[in-house]
């Protein structure tokens, strides 16, 4: 049986702790678009000279770009979902538009609370983000900071935002929390797992029809939703072994490779390193390179002792737990908060206290945002068609 086997009420701790640390990989890739540009260069190229040895250098650079690379975080997430969602319709029959609708409260309750949680402050006049962006010139006076928060605060348009945009027709310019690009892809991805699981269940052609999305959204250069498939792929696998006459054999030989331990775990991080460097020599389309690293990732997770034991620590687990309040709220955070410090203290030290600062608050208000938004959010979509599920 694979180590990745739960039961379907249960959370995989290793994946939390994944989660968590996925979430302040965003919030410092936020960061440094935000106001470490410039030193985040410098670093990268102070590395080169610090005497170590020659190998070193690169693993080093590497690692940096690692933990503030925002966007490989996302697809982690992405693929997470993915092989989670269908754990529990595996054992139980679900219908395909109750699970949309309680899909749609669970995600749409902290949405909600995210966007009004902008828009009072940008009522309140605390959004400094283009103002810091004009003071500080290039590279921040980019499209992307300056575009923050330059219309006027609507109460009406910022609640159209939360329940219909967000989800159905996304627009960065004019929303009020950016990071929501990611909620429409999770929830049409979402969607698609539920399609497939409850049209097909445990069909023993199910696999063909998995196979054959799984092509057609590769050749259609739709990676986010092949990488919905590939999840959805992955936990069949896992959770119906029994179901189909191939995963046995495939799972016989994984189990064989995986009994040396020590060498895959060398080989995945070397692979988490320079498995990109060599995707980008190939000119791979980056969210074709993300779509690969998040399974690589998410796989040693799931698979390795070494990488269960790290992410089973307290402390990961714990980021996990608040990891979606984070992301939720940290980019209106940074925008208020830490754009208002670094415009008063714009020195290095002034910005290194205040993205200590930024990440305390932010996690004192992810605690409190977990705990009476995004549970009472959760709790209010179980409570949804329970009847039928």
């Amino acid at each position: 049986m694979n180590p990745a086997v739960t039961p379907p009420h249960t959370r995989i701790r290793q994946l939390e702790g994944l989660r968590g640390l996925a979430a302040v990989v965003v919030m410092v890739h936020h960061l440094v678009i935000t106001c470490w540009l410039v030193e985040f260069g410098h670093v990268q190229s102070a590395i080169d000279h610090w005497p170590l040895p020659g190998p070193f250098h690169p693993v080093l650079v590497q690692l940096a770009e690692l933990f503030a690379d925002g966007h490989l975080a996302v697809w982690v997430f992405w693929i997470m979902s993915a092989y989670v969602l269908p754990i529990r319709l595996f054992s139980e029959e679900g219908r395909f538009f109750p699970l949309a609708i309680r899909r749609y409260v669970r995600l749409g309750v902290p949405v909600l609370a995210s966007i009004l949680f902008a828009w009072a402050l940008l009522k309140a006049g605390w959004m400094f983000a283009h103002k810091l962006a004009i003071v500080t010139g290039s590279p921040y006076s980019s499209d992307w900071l300056a575009s923050f928060y330059t219309f006027s605060p609507n109460l009406p348009f910022a609640l159209r935002t939360a329940f219909w945009d967000t989800f159905f027709h996304f627009d960065e310019p004019s929303s009020y929390n950016p990071v929501l690009w990611t909620i429409e892809k999770e929830y049409w991805g979402s969607l698609l797992i539920y399609a497939l699981v409850c049209f097909q269940g445990k069909s023993r052609h199910r696999l063909w029809v998995y196979a054959g999305a799984l092509l057609l959204f590769l050749l259609l250069k739709k990676f986010w939703v092949a990488g919905f498939v590939l999840g959805l792929l992955w936990s069949d696998y896992d959770h119906l072994p029994g179901s189909h006459p191939f995963w046995p054999w495939l799972q016989t030989w994984e189990t064989r490779l995986m009994k040396v331990q020590a060498i895959w775990l060398i080989l995945s991080f070397v692979a988490v390193l320079f498995l990109r460097l060599g995707l980008d020599q190939l000119h791979f389309p980056t969210d074709l390179k993300n779509m690969i690293l998040s399974i690589l990732i998410v796989y040693a997770t799931l698979r390795l002792r070494a990488w269960r034991y790290f992410f089973n620590q307290k402390w990961l687990t714990w980021l996990g737990k608040i990891s979606f309040s984070l992301y939720l709220i940290h980019l209106p955070l940074l925008c208020a908060f830490t754009c208002w410090w670094v415009l008063g203290h714009p020195s290095f030290a002034g910005k290194m206290v205040g993205s200590l600062l930024s990440f305390a608050l932010a996690l004192g208000l992810s605690v409190l945002f977990e705990r009476w938004i995004d549970r009472p959010g959760v709790r209010l979509s179980r409570r949804l068609f329970r009847k039928n599920q």
